[in-house]
């Protein structure tokens, strides 16, 4: 079951882009905005650059343990050290953390390739709660599915969401994933499947 968790900011069958626009009355102020605007997308740029993703391993996996969501979001998705035990016994998944440097921030975990329906899944998406509001959930969910599609080469990435988790929804949805009408049913923490389509995804 993946979830959203990182209130404010809005990055189980297998289971965080902001954009700022100026707008000026006059030339100068419209010129003035542009600049702006590139000011604020070269420092995107620069910030998105020190986020990145490392597999979970004998080096890292206590901390990944250790992340955690808040009280009132614990009953949206497994824990994490669920989560890499399945990988671990199950191995048909990767968890991973993802850092800010060298700041463990979140944990994924994502798997399940199917070669005939070119998919993937997403199958778990968390931000620790000491850094939720701070932005990271949407810049490391475009990083994950950047990562997923490159190891994958998949057309399409799945995941599921708890059917009351109606802001994971929403940035889901904003992202271009789709409710597909389906129930992931397996694991501790059942969910809707909502699905992206990588050809239109940008």
């Amino acid at each position: 079951m993946v979830t959203f968790c990182d209130g404010v900011d809005t990055y189980s069958m297998k289971t965080g882009i902001c954009m700022n626009n100026s707008h000026g009355q006059c030339r100068r102020q419209r010129l003035h905005g542009y600049s702006n605007q590139t000011q604020d997308h070269n420092t995107e740029k620069r910030e998105n650059m020190s986020l990145h993703i490392r597999e979970i391993t004998n080096e890292n996996w206590r901390a990944a343990a250790a992340l955690t969501v808040s009280t009132q979001q614990q009953h949206f998705i497994e824990s994490n050290a669920f989560s890499m035990a399945e990988c671990f016994y199950e191995k048909n998944a990767v968890s991973v953390g993802m850092y800010e440097n060298d700041t463990l921030i979140g944990f994924a975990m994502y798997g399940w390739p199917d070669i005939q329906d070119q998919s993937a899944w997403l199958d778990r998406f968390m931000i620790d709660h000491h850094f939720q509001g701070k932005g990271y959930a949407k810049r490391f969910l475009l990083l994950v599915i950047r990562y997923i599609e490159q190891q994958y080469d998949c057309k399409k990435i799945y995941l599921s969401i708890h059917p009351e988790n109606k802001h994971a929804q929403t940035l889901y949805e904003s992202m271009g994933f789709q409710l597909n009408g389906q129930m992931d049913d397996e694991g501790a923490v059942q969910g809707l499947v909502m699905e992206l389509h990588l050809d239109s995804f940008e």
